[in-house]
């Protein structure tokens, strides 16, 4: 049985998660709710917002390019940054 590397579109969509540049989420720490962030691993790209939800965070940065692995990603505490997380 193939693969989903083994076809052409399989191939084309691993080269474009290579690509993308990854990014890890951290839970921010001194609030009652867990408040998520992401941050980029490599340069200062970070969430312009805290997420209640980690999903949404997930979201949120694969929409700014960012690859998330939920899976492997490391989730850190962060200090508090302003008024929203």
């Amino acid at each position: 049985m193939r693969s989903a590397r083994d076809t052409v579109e399989g191939r084309m969509a691993a080269a474009a998660d290579e690509a993308q540049p990854l990014c890890r989420i951290a839970g921010i720490a001194a609030h009652a709710e867990p408040l998520w962030r992401w941050e980029a691993s490599v340069g200062d790209a970070v969430s312009e917002i805290a997420f209640s939800s980690l999903h949404e965070c997930a979201e949120d940065a694969r929409r700014h390019g960012f690859q998330v692995d939920l899976v492997r990603a490391p989730l850190v505490l962060l200090p508090a940054r302003g008024p929203d997380g």
